[in-house]
């Protein structure tokens, strides 16, 4: 999935949104569990299980996206890894300079927050135009998916239903995510320390 021939180049699909106004869509299953993810070796914890890996899941779906793409039926995608939907999300809005606002309470069975950082494999965010809406859903026929919310101006907002449980700063968020954590702090290092020779 990293590499590969795109034999229309007018045709690729990158990772940040477009516009305002599209459907954000969560195509492949959403597993809870939390073992190896970015939370547990962040927070700490005892989540031991793992997400199953499901290869020919994986390429199925991947094969469905690309000929989606292929017909100009995406607008964006990306995969879920490291940190999932709360890493995902705003990565696609900072390359578009745009927002999001998505429903978590989608995916029955699983807590709003573990849908937000679950990194369970053969998952991708993608983006659609409302034109192409009922043709993308024609084309993921047996394959899981859900509409997770619309493309916006602005910041990125997470909810459960109608109540709103995270609503970010997205321009806050990219300088820090550009420079790192620790960059103010260096930059105020650098500021105070004493010019002249060692």
């Amino acid at each position: 999935m990293a590499t590969g021939i795109v034999p229309d180049v007018r045709r690729r699909v990158s990772s940040d949104l477009k516009e305002a106004g599209n459907s954000l869509y969560l195509v492949g299953p959403t597993d809870p569990g939390l073992g190896g993810s970015l939370y547990v070796r962040v927070f700490g914890g005892h989540a031991t299980r793992t997400s199953p890996y499901q290869g020919s899941l994986t390429r199925e779906i991947g094969e469905r996206l690309l000929s989606l793409g292929a017909r100009g039926q995406l607008r964006s995608c990306h995969d879920i890894s490291e940190g999932g939907l709360a890493v995902a999300l705003p990565e696609m809005a900072f390359g578009g300079a745009l927002g999001f606002d998505v429903d978590l309470a989608l995916e029955q069975g699983i807590e709003a927050w573990q849908m937000l950082i679950a990194e369970g494999g053969s998952r991708f965010v993608v983006e659609v135009r409302p034109e192409d809406q009922e043709a993308f859903e024609r084309g993921l026929t047996g394959m899981p998916w859900l509409r997770l919310g619309s493309v916006t101006q602005g910041r990125g907002v997470f909810r459960r239903g109608e109540r709103v449980f995270a609503s970010v700063d997205l321009k806050g968020l990219y300088d820090r995510w550009r420079g790192g954590l620790g960059s103010g702090e260096k930059r105020a290092r650098r500021r105070s320390r004493p010019r002249g020779r060692a």
